[in-house]
């Protein structure tokens, strides 16, 4: 091979090799920038059951509250992210937060407070319908009373051995009206949410009673209890 043509052929593979050489070093100097994380509090501890954050564009990524109700989003790039909250049966959603994420930290935000659905009963007593002034739950030894009364009726209704979910017979309760007050003699109570950890009940029911005196009879329908408080 002519001489000089030797050398050239060198030079240029010497260039391509070192060229090369360089884009590898920079190659492997450019690391995937590190995940970030989303963490915070939920008080009260049992009143959320999942936490997401959303990104502005992306894959929404979940969590689920610890017994202590910290949580926990991990593995999220950098950027902004909503971070929105499922409520516990019996409690309302709270308002939604912006977390801003950096590569490689962890940001907190402000502990989120939830707050309960108001309890409320409704009945019809006679035929007339009545949303009571006063709400009347307890719940003890497995006996769940629910209820409600106003300036001029109420009833009161008791379901025993209610554990859980389900339709109970009602075996004792008062309604009254300003005429009279009838015991309760029969009845049915269908509890659809029992939390003893919150004492919260929902469900409906319904009851005749008879006079206490005189004669007459108390008709209830159309009972409702929701999300009530139980001493």
């Amino acid at each position: 091979m002519n001489p000089s043509l030797r050398v050239f052929t060198l030079s240029v593979l010497s260039g391509a090799v070192l060229t090369f050489s360089a884009c590898s070093k920079s190659d492997s100097n450019t690391a995937t920038p590190a995940p970030g994380t989303i963490a915070g509090q939920i008080n009260p501890a049992a009143s959320i059951t999942t936490v997401t954050a959303t990104p502005a564009s992306g894959t929404p990524t979940t969590a689920t509250p610890t017994s202590t109700g910290a949580y926990t989003i991990a593995n999220l790039a950098a950027g902004s992210y909503t971070v929105t909250y499922t409520p516990a049966s019996g409690y309302t959603a709270p308002a939604s937060q912006t977390a801003t994420v950096t590569a490689g930290t962890t940001t907190t935000l402000a502990t989120t407070t939830v707050a309960t659905v108001p309890g409320a009963v409704t009945f019809s007593l006679n035929g007339t319908a009545i949303t009571p002034s006063a709400l009347i739950g307890s719940y003890s030894g497995n006996t769940l009373t629910v209820g409600g009364s106003s300036p001029t009726s109420g009833v009161t209704v008791s379901a025993s051995n209610v554990t859980g979910t389900g339709t109970f017979p009602i075996n004792a309760g008062t309604a009254n009206t300003s005429a009279n007050v009838y015991l309760i003699s029969s009845g049915s109570m269908v509890v659809t949410s029992l939390n003893t950890t919150t004492r919260r009940a929902s469900g409906t029911f319904t009851a005749t009673g008879t006079a206490f005196l005189g004669t007459g009879t108390a008709t209830v329908t159309n009972g409702v209890f929701t999300n009530l408080p139980l001493q």
